[in-house]
């Protein structure tokens, strides 16, 4: 096919350049190329009437040539270009165009290309079915004295507004003030309760997340209207150096400092105050058998405005 193809373009060409010189050749005058074979010259190569005829003829004769090798050309290019869009395998045989895959299928959390949790049923959950925070623990540290006078100076409705995010684990983080009590000190002082509270966490589904909440944390609840105080004390058995020493001093009066919990526990180590009236030996000696004596009292927990059992730092004197 390709040989017919190339034969047919050199006849193309052949007879169309001959077609050109023959009619250069019947239009010549004088000295032209027509002068060369008598074109109006008795004298010619051929004679003049075998000169026209023969022009004539090779003329007819070089452009049916030049038209057949063109309609040639025309039809054998347009089988060539409907054979070559055929896809063949050579000796192998036809090729078969591979079968269309299908993408397997990814779950919602790939494809949209963020890590939303998904229900049990693989639907995505949206923030409308996200479980808030909740509080688990609320201890609050003992009260300075400036932070009890600051309680006293401010009306019952006080709060200071902290907002936190609470992350996964159920820890405060992030904690800011968004709206103050009126006093700095108070602030302050919630803002030091607050990094040592537990949450439970947000949850999307099944799974904990981080979520920022707002807390008010009311100063009110923190008041003690009534104070803690101790219910039963029970001393430890003294042994014959404390005996000594507590004869020693005449039966001192100690001052421990204990914190007392809501629930009316201990909670830490007692510490004895050194009012330095003892001697250094015998205060060593007799605080420890006090602070050891305090640690198994048993306290009525202190109370606030609204009647509930509050946790409060307490100085009790224990007589020896």
């Amino acid at each position: 096919m390709h040989f017919l193809l190339s034969v047919a373009l050199v006849l193309q060409i052949i007879s169309a350049v001959v077609v050109i010189v023959l009619v250069l050749m019947q239009h010549g005058k004088g000295a032209d190329l027509g002068a060369a074979f008598g074109s109006g010259a008795s004298g010619s190569l051929f004679g003049a009437s075998g000169s026209a005829n023969f022009l004539s003829r090779s003329t007819a004769i070089a452009a049916t040539v030049f038209f057949c090798s063109t309609i040639a050309l025309t039809l054998a290019s347009g089988a060539f270009n409907k054979r070559a869009a055929q896809p063949t395998g050579g000796v192998l045989g036809t090729v078969e165009a591979p079968a269309q895959t299908t993408a397997p299928a990814v779950p919602a959390e790939t494809q949209n290309g963020s890590s939303q949790p998904l229900d049990k049923n693989g639907v995505p959950l949206t923030e409308e079915m996200q479980t808030k925070p909740s509080l688990k623990s609320n201890p609050m540290l003992p009260q300075s004295g400036a932070v009890h006078a600051a309680m006293e100076s401010l009306p019952h409705s006080s709060a200071t507004v902290i907002r936190m995010t609470v992350t996964e684990d159920g820890i405060p983080a992030d904690a800011v003030v968004t709206q103050s009590a009126g006093s700095v000190v108070l602030d302050e002082y919630a803002m030091r309760c607050v990094e040592g509270w537990r949450f439970n966490p947000a949850k999307l589904g099944d799974k904990p997340v981080s979520a920022a909440v707002s807390i008010p944390v009311r100063f009110l609840s923190m008041m003690v209207s009534t104070p803690a105080a101790p219910s039963d004390r029970p001393m430890k058995k003294a042994s014959a150096e404390v005996k000594e020493a507590i004869e020693r001093n005449n039966h001192p009066v100690i001052r421990v400092s204990v914190y007392i919990t809501a629930d009316g526990k201990t909670d830490g180590k007692p510490k004895a105050d050194n009012d330095g009236n003892l001697p250094g030996s015998d205060f060593k000696i007799l605080s420890e058998y006090a602070e050891n004596s305090v640690k198994e009292w048993s306290f009525t927990p202190a109370v606030n405005p609204d009647g509930e059992p509050i946790p409060q730092e307490l100085i009790v004197p224990v007589q020896l």
